[in-house]
């Protein structure tokens, strides 16, 4: 529903104040905290939808999906109130995650800021994949999308990756990020960025659909560096890619063809380059060594424990145990 007319009030200050207070406990707006107060609506199926997850007679996936279907063809400010009122409370961690995600992705789709609410869902402390059985987590590392990743969460089926550039973030960085991907993409590739701890790292990984085998999910095999070869090859700062990171984590996550940002766990990032190994390349034990001091970690061994709940021994680089030995001076 569009809305097109307008409708003011005399209050007074303490009112006006009131107002604003309630309003933001609400992570609403003023104008929406009123109208939903004064005109609430008959029928609330995001609420229902979450009411039948929380009692056990609704699926996840069939909660997400409702949610999706009641917001499709809400314009930009509907649509930012409408995120704006669901609730999450009482239900599980990995549930208000996936809820929260799903708001997160259907705004950066709309080109609206993420819902202020998801702010304060707590991504999990241990990953949760759709899948459990340990062969098939390369799978749901690579093809899950980065709104999931950044809160532990790999689901290829629930929440499918999206496209779309980023709207909310501002020129050069989204050209400068469009152009690396379809350079990237064109060499089968793709980059993920990483921002941890206001430090950006970066891995390169074999782009998403080009093989089902899982040794070659994570390993692109390519010699060079290209994003390197990118960078030389445009009249651009060498920190563009760095400040077009730290710009897109302002606005939660980016996710377009060639290239994902995000801010993930750390043992999720350490993982990755494990498994994606890359021998001879300084920017890889230079983000190994950073990874390594964020979690604390002071022997291959520990390193190995660290990763497990992610990726097993076997799925990492064979090599890795000696490259973590040669990093920790073991």
């Amino acid at each position: 529903m569009t809305r097109t007319s307008q409708l003011q009030i005399r209050i007074s200050p303490t009112e006006k104040l009131t107002l604003k207070r309630l309003a933001a406990a609400t992570s609403q707006s003023v104008s929406a905290y009123v109208l939903s107060r004064a005109l609430p609506p008959t029928a609330d199926p995001v609420g229902r939808a979450l009411d039948a997850l929380r009692s056990g007679t609704s699926t996840l996936g069939g909660a997400i999906e409702e949610i999706r279907r009641s917001m499709a063809g809400l314009g930009p400010a509907d649509l930012e109130a409408a995120l704006g009122r669901v609730r999450v409370s009482g239900l599980p961690p990995a549930s208000q995650n996936y809820v929260a995600a799903a708001a997160e992705q259907m705004a950066a789709d709309a080109g609206l800021p993420p819902p202020r609410w998801t702010a304060g869902v707590r991504p999990l402390e241990r990953p949760h994949f759709r899948w459990p059985l340990a062969s098939l987590r390369p799978y749901q590392l690579r093809l899950s999308s980065a709104a999931l990743k950044r809160r532990n969460l790999f689901d290829p089926a629930i929440l499918p990756a999206t496209s779309s550039p980023p709207a909310l973030l501002g020129e050069p960085h989204r050209s400068r990020l469009q152009q690396l991907g379809a350079n990237l993409v064109s060499l089968e590739l793709e980059v993920e960025f990483y921002f941890i701890e206001g430090t950006v790292i970066h891995q390169l990984l074999p782009r998403r659909g080009g093989s089902a085998r899982p040794d070659r999910l994570l390993r692109h095999g390519r010699r060079g560096d290209p994003l390197a070869e990118f960078t030389a090859s445009r009249p651009w700062p060498p920190s563009w890619a760095s400040e077009a990171v730290i710009a897109v984590n302002a606005t939660a996550y980016a996710e377009m063809p060639g290239v994902s940002v995000f801010s993930p766990p750390s043992s999720y990032a350490l993982a990755t380059k494990l498994a994606a190994l890359t021998r001879g390349d300084p920017h890889t034990d230079e983000d190994l060594r950073f990874l390594l001091r964020r979690l604390g970690l002071n022997s291959a061994a520990d390193a190995v424990v660290a990763v497990s709940p992610f990726l097993s021994e076997r799925q990492l680089a064979s090599d890795a145990r000696a490259v973590l030995a040669a990093l920790l001076g073991a």
